[in-house]
């Protein structure tokens, strides 16, 4: 689950998005790809509960940071049926202080998603 060094992925990213990515290491007080799945908890109960309104709340009704405009972003909901439908895998987490840092692996888009069992293989 780690990606390429921090120093490496800092320098590609912009001045404002530097110091955006600095800001949210300060947070929570650990650089989220300096992290391996040892100490990850890949347990699914110890995610938050998260409903299908809290996604469509944050991608929809919340506000950008930049221009305090609503994001309606309801393109972005095609994220949250890739999730449900397969296209994320190995979930992990870790709590710092009172944040919970939620990791996890997407396949490209021109990988297939594992298939479900159908009902002539049960």
């Amino acid at each position: 689950m780690k990606r390429q060094a921090d120093k490496d992925y800092v320098e590609t990213l912009s001045v404002e998005d530097r110091k955006r990515y600095h800001r949210k290491i300060a947070d929570i007080g650990v650089d989220p790809y300096s992290l391996s799945t040892k100490t990850l908890n890949s347990d699914s109960s110890a995610l938050p509960p998260i409903q299908y309104y809290d996604v469509y709340h944050y991608l929809v009704l919340s506000r950008s940071f930049y221009t305090s405009e609503q994001f309606q972003a309801y393109k972005s909901l095609e994220s949250y049926n890739q999730f449900v439908n397969g296209w994320v895998g190995e979930v992990c987490s870790s709590v710092f202080s009172d944040k919970v840092l939620i990791l996890a692996k997407v396949k490209h888009s021109q990988s297939q998603p594992e298939a479900s069992p159908s009902l002539g293989d049960m």
